[in-house]
């Protein structure tokens, strides 16, 4: 993880390290691979990218029929690696009903 000061000219995201072990499966939810989690990552929010270049990789990526599933993916499909920054677990996205009741417990205790 790098530092808020020596920020890449291609931007960074916020990340938290893995803690729990992470297993690969195959199609049929079988364990194929346990992943050494040391050098892996959580991507949080936000994704501080520039703006021009972040919407050019979007829009060929999308063009391209790739599968993109965050910002950053767009970025390091067009071979662009934003610079990891360490956030917080507690800094979620609510895009599922049941995250709601997660963030409202981070919220009362802080």
């Amino acid at each position: 993880m790098i530092d808020w000061v020596a920020i890449p000219p291609q931007g960074p995201i916020l990340a938290a390290p893995v803690r729990a072990t992470m297993q690969r499966s195959d199609a049929n939810g079988h364990l194929v691979h346990t992943v050494d989690g040391s050098l892996l990552s959580h991507s949080l929010t936000p994704q501080y990218l520039p703006l021009s270049i972040l919407r050019s990789h979007l829009s060929a990526a999308l063009a391209a029929q790739v599968p993109i599933t965050d910002e950053a993916s767009a970025m390091e499909w067009a071979g662009i690696m934003p610079g990891l920054v360490n956030g917080r677990m507690d800094n979620i996205k609510v895009t599922h009903p049941d995250d709601l009741q997660l963030a409202t417990l981070f919220m009362s205790q802080q």
